[in-house]
């Protein structure tokens, strides 16, 4: 198996749009690659990708909590002017169980984030370099959804089901892609 190290040094981006870049490959979506993407469109598609939030999911268990729901306000025993009321409620949790609100900060290795930024960088009061919030104009392009689950001939799949290099190329071959 060829080693983390050298598979990095070969696919790596590093200095590819300057030394102080910290947006990686989102670089590559331009005004035109949006223009591009949108003229691909034929079909319009709507796709529950949600899970639920809860004690009951979405993390299988280890490091990481699952969602906890607290109401702060029901409406109940309150006394505004006229019939308003209102409920408010907080989630907390690690950004990681619903939706990746990653940066190129979250992950590092040999002490070094993207771009060969310190890792030290990453502190208590966040991240000096490589945060989200370098992606914060959003990210939108081209996307292909695939159904691994279709390719396996089931409704869905098992939480914990690896999907490999193999299942994604066999996939783009099944629905054309």
């Amino acid at each position: 198996m060829e080693d983390f190290r050298s598979i990095g040094k070969r696919v790596s981006n590093w200095g590819r749009w300057g030394d102080q870049d910290e947006r990686g490959a989102t670089n590559f979506i331009t005004p035109e690659k949006l223009v591009a993407a949108a003229q691909l469109v034929r079909k319009g598609s709507v796709f529950d990708l949600g899970i639920p939030f809860g004690a009951d999911g979405p993390q299988p268990g280890g490091g990481r909590i699952n969602p906890v729901l607290l109401m702060s306000e029901t409406g109940l025993d309150q006394s505004f002017p006229g019939a308003f009321h209102y409920a408010d409620d907080y989630v907390f949790m690690p950004l990681q169980a619903a939706s990746q609100w990653d940066g190129l900060a979250h992950v590092f290795y040999d002490d070094q984030m993207y771009n060969g930024f310190p890792s030290t960088d990453v502190t208590p009061h966040g991240a000096h370099h490589c945060s989200i919030d370098k992606q914060a104009k959003g990210i939108a392009s081209r996307g292909v959804l695939l159904d691994i689950a279709r390719l396996k001939g089931v409704e869905w799949l098992d939480g914990g089901t690896a999907i490999t290099a193999d299942d994604l190329d066999a996939a783009c071959q099944q629905q054309n892609v």
